[in-house]
């Protein structure tokens, strides 16, 4: 039975234990280019920078967040071309933020967030709401 224990994922239930706030602030940056060519022709470019951010409140919540702007530019593929009579020329800008708030307990978590995202011919916004066990 001592064996049958010391597997991984058969732990005492009183041992179980509920997430965990974070104990220090984390803030990070990310850059993705992405850049897609046919022979002799630039196609498409994609660059987007974005930055990410946790930060704890006392011993027992968090705020986190996420920040990016997404710029794509170029034309449709040489050989697939699917906006008949149009240039093909695509040049679209996006930014959006997401912002969450996280209480903890010893067994669960709540949450709360929205998040906003403008492109050139439209807007999301959304708000969330989490529980977790």
């Amino acid at each position: 039975m001592a064996a049958a224990l010391a597997l991984p994922g058969l732990a005492i239930a009183s041992a179980a234990r509920g997430e965990t706030p974070p104990d220090q602030t984390t803030i990070a940056f990310q850059q993705l280019y992405y850049r897609d060519e046919q022979p002799g022709q630039q196609r498409m470019r994609v660059q987007s920078p974005a930055a990410y951010w946790q930060v704890p409140v006392k011993d027992v919540a968090a705020i986190e967040g996420l920040a990016t702007s997404e710029s794509i530019s170029g034309a449709s593929p040489y050989y697939f071309n699917t906006l008949s009579g149009a240039s093909g020329l695509i040049r679209e800008n996006r930014h959006a933020i997401d912002v969450k708030a996280t209480r903890f307990f010893d067994r669960a978590a709540i949450a709360i967030g929205a998040a906003d995202s403008q492109e050139n011919d439209f807007r999301s916004q959304a708000l969330r709401a989490e529980a977790r066990i």
